[in-house]
C-alpha cells in the first residue's frame, strides 16, 4: 500500500515550543556545570587592526536615559570595527589625553571639533552617534535603536552612516534588564558596522566646466539624483610635508541627471574654482541609510559577545559571573536562531565577499563562497535537506531577490559539501542560451522508510517567455534569464534555498513531502567587472632609440584588443565609449629590473586616479621621475639592463581588494634610460648613491607608496589572485 501524501508543514510555533522545552531542561544543567567549574564564557577579543585609524566618540542619549548607555554603545561599535580588521580604534585613554591637551576642545563635539580631534590623533575619520531609543519588557526582552555617522577628517564631510533597530530573543527565564539592554546594543552595533560596509557613495570626475555649471562622470547608473550634494576634491602637493594631499575645494548640487553623466551647480566654497579632472564624492545624509529593523525574536543577526577590557583597547568591564551568564544567554539565542528560516536544524545561508577570480585574464569573473546555513548538512533527505541553491544578483546593496534577478540554480547534489560552496558567475556567451528553466520534482517514499527521490531537470526555456517561478508542494518550476556582466557596474549577490521536508506519521505510516523556499542570505559586498589594463608599448625615438625615460616616466593604457575580442565572442555588454578606465578609480604602475617583480627590484607607483581618455581612448599616466630600488643583482644602469613594466587597476569600493593585472611589457636595455638628456650617455644610474659601496635607495616596495603620481585615499591592498 502506497503512503498517503499530505501537503502540509509542521506549524512553526510547535517547533519553537519544542525547542523552548528542551532549552528549559538544558540551561539550568549547563549553568550549574559552568558555575561548579568556575568557568565563564570568555567574550570574543577584538582583532588587531592594521587599517585606517579612527576615533569613536561616546554616543548621545535622549533625555531621561542613562548616559552610560552612550558609552556602552560606543564601546560596542569600537569592538565591531576592530573585528573587521579594517580599522584601528584610538583607545579611550589616548582620546581623553588629547582632549585635555587641546584648549577649548570639550564635548559635545561639533563637526569642526571632530576634525580638530581627528587631526590631533592622526585619525582619518570620526564615528559618532546616538542611542535614539531603548525599550525594555522587564526581565524578558529589550530593543535598542542606534544612529551612527562617520565623518571624514580630511574634508569635514559625512561619508557613511546608518540607523539600526535590534531586539533580544525572548528569554525563557527572567533576566536582569541591564543584560537585556547590553545584548540589544551589542546586536545593534554589529548590524551598524555590517550596514555601513555595504554603503558605497558615488564618486567620479568633473568632465567639463562652464561659467555656472559642471558636468560630472556620474549618472542614474551610479545612483545620482537631483538635489544630491557632492564635494569637489583636488589633489594638491604640500611642499612642507612633501606629499600630495586630497583637499576639498567646494561643493556642488545636482541639477540634471542622465544615464551616464549629470550636471551640477556650485553651492558652496569654490574660491579655487572647479576644474576639469577634479574628483567629486557624494556627501552622506542620514536619509540615504534606511532603518534596518529586526522584529522581536526574529533577528537574523548573531548575538555578539560584550566588549572586552584589555590593555590598549576600549571596552566595558564585566564580572566573571556576568560573562558566564551572558555567554549562556548568547548560546540560547543562537540555538533559537538555528531553528528559523527552515525546519529542523537550519538557518539562512551565509555568503562571503566576492572577488575577482581571474585578475590576469581577459575575462573578468566574480567568485565567492557561501555556506548552506544548516548546522548539520545531510543529503539523505532526513527531516529537511537542501535541494538547490538560488543565486541572485543585483546592482544595489539592498536589492530585493526575485525571479527577475535570479542568475543561477545550483543542484545541491552536485556541490561538494554544505559548509563551503564555491560559486562563479557564469560566463554568458553566444553559445549559451540566456533563458534557463529548472524543474524540481519530489516523489513520495515507500512504507519501509526508503528516502524519497528528487529529480532536478535543466532545460532551455522558451525564448519568448517571461521570468516566473511556481513552487508547489511537490514541484518547483523556475524560468529565468541569465544576464551578462556589464563592465563598470558594481554587483551584489544573495543566496537562497529550495528545501524538501519529509515528515513520517508513525501511526499510519504516511509520508508528507513538501518543497519550500527559504529566506535569503545577507547581501555580499560589491564586485565590479573591469577590463584588463593593457600597456600601449611606446615606440623608440628615431634619433635616440629611447622608448621610456625613467627621469620623466609616463605610460599609456588601453583595452581595445580585449574589448574587440570580448565583443566578438558576445561575452559582455559594454557601455557606450567603454574603456580601460570604466569603473576604475585606482591605477598602479610597477617598473622593475626583474620579470618576477620582486620587492627589492621594483618601483610601485602611488595609487593613481585615472585620467580622462584622449582621442584614441588611451589613459595617460604621468609620474615624472621614478626610482627603481637598487640591489647588488639587477640594479639598473643605462643600456645594460632591460626593464619590465606592468599595470594594475581596481575599484576601491569593491569588497575584496584585488587588482586586475596587465600583461608584462619588456623594454630592451637599449630602449630605456634614466637620463634627463637622452642625447648623451651616462655611465651610472642616478638612483645609485655616489658612495664606495654603491648602496641604493630602497623604495616602492609592494604595498607601499611610490614617490610620484596622484594619491587617492589609502585602502588595504591584497596581492593579485591568480
Amino acid at each position: 500500500m502506497r503512503p498517503r501524501i499530505q501537503f502540509r508543514h509542521e506549524a512553526p510555533w510547535m517547533r519553537l515550543c519544542a525547542r523552548a522545552v528542551l532549552a528549559g531542561w538544558l540551561l539550568p544543567l549547563l549553568f550549574a556545570l559552568i558555575t561548579s567549574l568556575g568557568v565563564g564564557v570568555r567574550p570574543a577579543q577584538a582583532q588587531d587592526a592594521t587599517g585606517q585609524t579612527v576615533v569613536v566618540l561616546d554616543f548621545a542619549t535622549p533625555n531621561g536615559t542613562d548616559p552610560l548607555l552612550g558609552r556602552k554603545a560606543a564601546d560596542a561599535l569600537a569592538v565591531e570595527l576592530q573585528r573587521t580588521g579594517e580599522y584601528t580604534v584610538v583607545t579611550r585613554q589616548r582620546l581623553l589625553e588629547v582632549v585635555g591637551q587641546q584648549a577649548g576642545l570639550q564635548p559635545p563635539f561639533n563637526d569642526t571639533a571632530q576634525v580638530r580631534l581627528a587631526q590631533a590623533l592622526g585619525a582619518t575619520s570620526v564615528f559618532s552617534g546616538e542611542v535614539a531609543a531603548v525599550d525594555v519588557v522587564p526581565g524578558q526582552s529589550a530593543r535598542a535603536r542606534i544612529v551612527v555617522r562617520q565623518l571624514d577628517a580630511g574634508t569635514g564631510d559625512y561619508i557613511n552612516g546608518t540607523q539600526n533597530i535590534e531586539s533580544t530573543e525572548q528569554k525563557l527565564t527572567t533576566v536582569a534588564n541591564e543584560i537585556l539592554v547590553d545584548e540589544a546594543i551589542n546586536k545593534s552595533a554589529f548590524s551598524a558596522v555590517r550596514s555601513m560596509r555595504q554603503i558605497s557613495l558615488p564618486s567620479g570626475n568633473v568632465l567639463n566646466t562652464t561659467r555656472d555649471e559642471a558636468e560630472l562622470s556620474l549618472g542614474t547608473r551610479n545612483g545620482v539624483a537631483v538635489g544630491q550634494r557632492y564635494s569637489v576634491l583636488r589633489d594638491v602637493f604640500n611642499a612642507a610635508r612633501n606629499v600630495t594631499e586630497r583637499v576639498k575645494v567646494g561643493e556642488v548640487t545636482i541639477k540634471r541627471v542622465e544615464a551616464n553623466q549629470s550636471t551640477a551647480a556650485l553651492s558652496a566654497g569654490g574660491a579655487s574654482g572647479v576644474r576639469t579632472g577634479d574628483r567629486v564624492r557624494q556627501i552622506f545624509t542620514l536619509a540615504q541609510a534606511p532603518v534596518s529593523l529586526s522584529a522581536n525574536g526574529n533577528s537574523s543577526n548573531p548575538v555578539t559577545a560584550p566588549p572586552s577590557t584589555r590593555s590598549g583597547s576600549t571596552g566595558i568591564a564585566k564580572s566573571k559571573g556576568a560573562k558566564g551568564l551572558f555567554g549562556l544567554l548568547a548560546l540560547a539565542g543562537l540555538v533559537a536562531l538555528a531553528g528559523l528560516g527552515g525546519g529542523g536544524n537550519s538557518s539562512t545561508p551565509n555568503t562571503n565577499e566576492p572577488y575577482e577570480a581571474n585578475p590576469l585574464g581577459i575575462t573578468p569573473t566574480a567568485t565567492f563562497t557561501f555556506t548552506s546555513g544548516f548546522s548539520g548538512f545531510d543529503k539523505s533527505l532526513q527531516n529537511e535537506t537542501v535541494v538547490g541553491y538560488l543565486v541572485y544578483r543585483g546592482t544595489s546593496a539592498n536589492f530585493t531577490p526575485a525571479i527577475q534577478n535570479l542568475q543561477s540554480f545550483l543542484d545541491a547534489r552536485t556541490v561538494s559539501g554544505g559548509q563551503r560552496i564555491s560559486y562563479t558567475d557564469p560566463l554568458i556567451t553566444s553559445a549559451v542560451s540566456l533563458r534557463q528553466k529548472v524543474v524540481v520534482t519530489a516523489t513520495d517514499s515507500d512504507t519501509d522508510g526508503t528516502a524519497a527521490a528528487v529529480s532536478v531537470n535543466f532545460t532551455n526555456a522558451d525564448v519568448d517567455g517571461t521570468d516566473n517561478q511556481n513552487i508547489e508542494p511537490q514541484t518547483a518550476t523556475l524560468e529565468y534569464t541569465q544576464r551578462p556582466l556589464e563592465i563598470g557596474t558594481t554587483y551584489y549577490y544573495k543566496v537562497g534555498r529550495i528545501t524538501i521536508v519529509r515528515t513520517v506519521n508513525s501511526t499510519d505510516n504516511t509520508t508528507t513531502l513538501t518543497l519550500a523556499q527559504s529566506g535569503t542570505s545577507t547581501t555580499t559586498g560589491g564586485y565590479t567587472p573591469l577590463l584588463r589594463p593593457l600597456i600601449v608599448a611606446a615606440s623608440p625615438d628615431e634619433t635616440t632609440g629611447i622608448a621610456y625615460n625613467l627621469s620623466n616616466f609616463s605610460v599609456r593604457l588601453n583595452a581595445q584588443p580585449d574589448i574587440d575580442q570580448l565583443s566578438t565572442n558576445g561575452n559582455y555588454t559594454f557601455r557606450i565609449n567603454s574603456n580601460v578606465a570604466t569603473g576604475v578609480d585606482i591605477f598602479r604602475i610597477q617598473v622593475s629590473t626583474s620579470p618576477s617583480f620582486s620587492d627589492a627590484t621594483t618601483f610601485t607607483s602611488a595609487d593613481t586616479a585615472p585620467t580622462t581618455p584622449n582621442g584614441t581612448g588611451d589613459v595617460v599616466l604621468n609620474f615624472g621621475q621614478i626610482q627603481i630600488p637598487n640591489t647588488t643583482l639587477g640594479q639598473f644602469t643605462n643600456g645594460n639592463v632591460p626593464v619590465y613594466i606592468r599595470a594594475q587597476s581596481r575599484r576601491s569600493t569593491d569588497a575584496v581588494e584585488v587588482f586586475r593585472v596587465s600583461p608584462t611589457v619588456t623594454v630592451p636595455a637599449n630602449q630605456v634610460t634614466d637620463s634627463p638628456d637622452t642625447t648623451s650617455a651616462i655611465l651610472a644610474s642616478r638612483f645609485l648613491r655616489s658612495t664606495a659601496d654603491q648602496s641604493g635607495i630602497r623604495i616602492g616596495r609592494r604595498g607601499t607608496r611610490g614617490t610620484s603620481g596622484v594619491a587617492v585615499p589609502r585602502t588595504r591592498v591584497g596581492k593579485p589572485r591568480g
